[in-house]
């Protein structure tokens, strides 16, 4: 474990407060896959964590700050309870860490590490990342509409991790594809951009279709050919919906699918 990340477990820990990191991170050290983002949960509160690192806590008492190469993000304990458009509104901040973990959207994510680089493994994790496997951690269509942004990252990591979706899984998204429209642009750009810059990309655009996604996400993928470019992979895509692309970005696009004589009559070329 690098110095840098021992050190802040380290210093919750001699506070007296649990720390482990969570998520994504403990996940590609397992696969020894190199990360920079550093999620870490704990049950200090808000308060204290914004006397300890003297920084603002945000809405869910989280931490956001970068040292050395790492950014890192902490974040309280919290049972969730309610959801509005995709958005968390009703939690409180909890002492329990099995309690967070259940909030969490993947069996895969939900892996963490002390600061000895003990792994706690409460769902499984382990098993579902060797068997390459996606599972949603508890009740699997409500984890996907109360944030329907679940659905993309399910397919998004599918693809860039090249694993499998659960059975059950993959029904729920096919089930509940219709709340993909109530995603964010910002959103969808976001997760679309990381499955076509994967050179799986062919596996994301296939799960796409098998859910039966392109019509409520207003995108829709044909043959396509891999190419390093972002903007000749979203060349390749026709667009119906208004997706903030920065006017660099959009002329890039156009650009390209002028040069690859590919026609879309869209709404980035209206």
């Amino acid at each position: 474990m690098n110095r840098v990340i021992k050190e802040i477990l380290t210093l919750l820990n001699d506070q007296g407060f649990e720390a482990y990191i969570v998520g994504g991170y403990v996940r590609d050290l397992f696969l020894k896959k190199e990360s920079f983002d550093i999620d870490i949960c704990t049950n200090a509160s808000p308060e204290k964590l914004k006397e300890l690192f003297q920084l603002e806590p945000g809405f869910y008492g989280e931490l956001h700050f970068e040292k050395e190469k790492y950014h890192f993000t902490i974040t309280p304990y919290r049972k969730e309870f309610t959801y509005q458009k995709n958005k968390l509104m009703q939690f409180e901040w909890i002492h329990d860490l099995k309690v967070d973990l259940e909030r969490r959207d993947f069996t895969i994510n939900t892996l963490c590490l002390n600061k000895e680089g003990i792994l706690i493994d409460r769902y499984h994790a382990r098993k579902d990342i060797l068997n390459k496997q996606i599972k949603v951690v508890g009740n699997i269509d409500q984890k996907l509409t109360e944030d329907s942004l679940r659905i993309l990252r399910a397919i998004r990591l599918a693809t860039t991790l090249d694993f499998s979706l659960d059975k059950k899984l993959e029904k729920s998204l096919l089930k509940n594809k219709h709340y993909l429209k109530n995603i964010s642009n910002y959103r969808v750009k976001e997760e679309i951009t990381q499955i076509l810059a994967s050179k799986n990309f062919s596996k994301g655009i296939q799960l796409l279709k098998k859910i039966e996604a392109f019509e409520p996400l207003q995108l829709f993928f044909g043959e396509m050919t891999f190419y390093k470019e972002i903007s000749k992979m979203w060349a390749q895509v026709k667009i119906n919906r208004e997706l903030p692309f920065t006017k660099e970005e959009k002329k890039n696009i156009v650009n390209e699918r002028k040069k690859m004589k590919i026609v879309m009559n869209d709404d980035l070329e209206k």
